[in-house]
């Protein structure tokens, strides 16, 4: 992905918590949205859209998390503050983010 760094406080490795949430196939790196400094998206099993971003500041993560109607993230900060955020806009469940908290992450509901 290019740019986008993985935060250290994570268990196992970027490609473990990938495949746990990302359909065979179904990564696409991409362009950031925002005020996100990096990002992709992947599909899931369940066909939900996984958006995976990056931000250097918390002000535009929660407000691309508001402006793009995002439901339910799952976040972590590295050691140089840099933010990965991985978001769901699923209207019913978050349940798409679920195989990443057995590395860590807690799931986040958007206020």
């Amino acid at each position: 992905m290019g740019s986008l760094r993985w935060p250290s406080t994570i268990d196992e490795t970027a490609e473990d918590w990938l495949g746990a949430i990302c359909a065979p196939g179904k990564f696409f790196d991409g362009n950031p949205i925002g005020g996100a400094i990096a990002g992709a998206t992947c599909i899931t099993t369940g066909s939900e859209t996984i958006f995976i971003l990056e931000y250097d500041s918390n002000f535009k993560m929660q407000n691309d998390l508001v402006a793009y109607h995002v439901r339910f993230y799952a976040s972590s900060i590295d050691e140089s503050g840099r933010i990965t955020v991985f978001a769901t806009n699923n209207q019913n469940t978050g349940r798409a983010l679920s195989p990443l908290e057995s590395f860590g992450f807690k799931i986040r509901t958007v206020s």
